[in-house]
């Protein structure tokens, strides 16, 4: 069996993010590989309890990679994937194995497109964080989520990738009657619903989210999210900290996923909404860089609200007959998901081999 090693911030017990999830489904297809983030690898390294001023993440990601060469040396692993900038120490100290960077996104790309000023926060994103990222995907193999992120890499970092898309677990997310769902959730039962999933805030168009609300006072807007605030709408729901495992039942008892995002890789959460045949609304980004959405919903060009406003009109006044569900399973499910991992793992190794190495 295979030793796989995967680099990366956060565990998902830890963080309950896009890459945290990709790093659960990709231990599903190797059940033996070895997770190191930072959570278990601080307190091999004196820098840990030493502040770096705009370097932090830079920092977290050398103190991993060093750990995982110190549990190399010990015992010998196949291959090392690493998430986004975590892999930039090994490209000085290059292990005698494959190393696979997995981009979920950029720095660059996220700064230009997801900050709302010019300040402090999007030079240390673009150009710290960038940099290091950018020395992270040099000379490995690089894997992106989505053509949206392969076309990003290649721009700002020169980088070329292969793209493998993210799958879900169609079993885990499947619809359930819309009646049944709102009535366990404790849901209104008339009014139409729209579901907003992810961080209250402007990178992923929460914002937009507001303003829609109050252009459509008669619409119930869900925000599950993580962090506990306060409804800022009377038609606004917060539901914060749901556990994963719960969201079809939430998507379930929804009329449309709205997803105003400014800048995405291959998000979860419009593979999981449509997955429960949700009709999706979301912003040109990500995945809608490249999909048909004519039998899915609207994406929509801009971040004017007004945009969404009539996408959301036209998807509760439309018979218009989804096939959100029937696309996933063709296209972007656990199966193929694990098929493309097992067969690139498979031809590097022997690509690997057959170079001497």
């Amino acid at each position: 069996m295979l030793a796989i090693a995967l680099i990366t911030p956060y565990g998902s017990l830890q963080i309950r993010g896009g890459v945290e999830t990709f790093n659960e489904y990709l231990s599903k297809v190797f059940p033996n590989i070895s997770i190191i983030d930072y959570n278990l690898s601080e307190n091999n390294s004196y820098l840990s309890n030493i502040p770096i001023p705009y370097m932090e993440e830079p920092k977290r990601a050398m103190i991993c990679a060093k750990y995982f060469l110190k549990l190399h040396k010990k015992d010998k692993f196949d291959v090392v994937f690493v998430n986004g900038m975590f892999g930039w120490y090994l490209a000085l100290r290059k292990p005698n194995i494959p190393v696979v960077n997995v981009f979920h996104g950029n720095y660059a790309g996220l700064a230009d497109h997801a900050s709302p000023d010019r300040g402090l926060g999007y030079f240390v994103t673009k150009y710290i964080n960038g940099t290091f990222e950018r020395l992270s995907g040099q000379n490995k193999e690089v894997i992106t989520v989505s053509r949206f992120v392969k076309e990003q890499i290649k721009r700002y970092y020169g980088i070329d990738s292969v793209v493998i898309h993210n799958g879900i677990d169609i079993e885990r997310f499947r619809p359930i009657p819309k009646e049944e769902a709102r009535v366990e959730l404790n849901l209104p039962e008339e009014s139409p619903i729209g579901i907003f999933v992810g961080r209250p805030e402007y990178a992923k168009g929460f914002d937009i989210l507001l303003k829609a609300a109050e252009m459509n006072r008669d619409i119930v807007f869900l925000c599950v999210t993580d962090l506990e605030i306060k409804s800022l709408r009377k038609n606004v729901i917060i539901r914060s900290s749901v556990p994963n495992v719960e969201m079809y039942k939430y998507y379930s008892a929804s009329d449309f996923l709205i997803f105003p995002s400014r800048f995405e890789g291959c998000s979860y959460v419009p593979l999981e909404a449509m997955a429960c045949n949700l009709p999706i609304i979301a912003s040109n980004t990500g995945l809608f860089y490249e999909i048909d959405s004519s039998d899915l919903g609207y994406v929509i060009s801009s971040y004017d609200p007004l945009d969404y406003v009539k996408a959301i009109e036209n998807i509760l006044s439309s018979e218009k007959n989804i096939k959100s569900r029937q696309f996933i399973k063709k296209n972007f499910s656990f199966k193929i998901f694990s098929k493309n991992y097992r067969e690139f793992v498979k031809n590097l190794l022997k690509n690997h081999e057959g170079n001497g190495r």
